[in-house]
């Protein structure tokens, strides 16, 4: 998770779920943002710097450092990384919004997946890296879309109306969403004759107290066999209030 300090700092710490215990993950570049996991989950790739623009990958391990892997002028945002460990996608965003593909290794120039004048989010590939499913505004509000990844086809509309955060079940065959109105999405994914054949999206259940913004920051995860959801909600404010102990020594007694 990326969290802010009073100071105005993000930095990326890992939460054990199990046991409800976070530990720091960074001490540095400043404004570590958007984490994303390495498929068998030693490593985080993240985006960060002192204008917060480069990618950077950590090990988790004791004294491993934070090195960039990739600077320019842009800023670039990791998204998803492949079940291989090959390939990071990332996006930048700018006057023009683009999705590229990065070599993980190094040996290779990142490469241009996607561009359009609209604005997109949330690029996600399935995990056999056939298909993309990512945001886009150019209907007037943001919908889901997939398409053939690094290959010819068509690409299709998913979400009728609206949708945010792309997730994919670990088989491909299913992706989840969050509608407008914050519903928890389902729809059915398959290979076409010229591209995905899509089902009609169902609902799974209510995240209406998620914390979501319009362009997606990681609100909820689900397991790979699609039956756990780990979802950021909202925690109600309680009264605040100050409490003055007198004569607190005669408690020791």
């Amino acid at each position: 998770v990326q969290i802010m300090a009073g100071d105005g700092q993000n930095d990326i710490w890992v939460i054990d779920v199990a046991r409800g215990l976070a530990s720091r993950v960074t001490t540095g570049p400043p404004q570590a943002k958007d984490p994303v996991w390495s498929p068998d989950g030693r490593q985080l790739m993240f985006n960060g710097g002192p204008g917060g623009g480069d990618l950077y990958r950590k090990e988790l391990r004791a004294g491993a450092t934070a090195s960039p892997l990739l600077e320019t002028a842009e800023r670039e945002i990791p998204e998803d990384w492949s079940r291989d460990g090959k390939t990071l996608l990332y996006r930048t965003a700018g006057e023009v919004d683009a999705i590229w593909a990065l070599p993980v290794d190094r040996e290779g120039s990142p490469e241009l997946v996607l561009q359009t004048e609209s604005r997109l989010r949330e690029p996600q590939m399935s995990p056999d890296e056939r298909w993309l499913a990512y945001m886009s505004d150019e209907s007037g509000q943001y919908e889901i879309y997939v398409e053939p990844f690094r290959r010819l086809g068509e690409r299709v509309r998913v979400s009728p109306d609206g949708g945010r955060q792309p997730k994919w079940r670990g088989d491909g065959q299913e992706l989840f969403y969050l509608s407008l109105d914050m519903q928890l999405m389902a729809v059915d994914v398959r290979e076409g004759a010229s591209g995905p054949e899509v089902g009609m999206p169902t609902m799974l259940v209510s995240a209406d107290k998620a914390v979501a913004q319009v362009w997606g920051r990681d609100d909820y995860a689900v397991t790979a066999d699609g039956q756990r959801f780990l979802v950021k909600t909202r925690v109600e404010e309680e009264d605040r209030r100050i409490h003055v102990v007198l004569n607190w020594t005669s408690l020791l007694e």
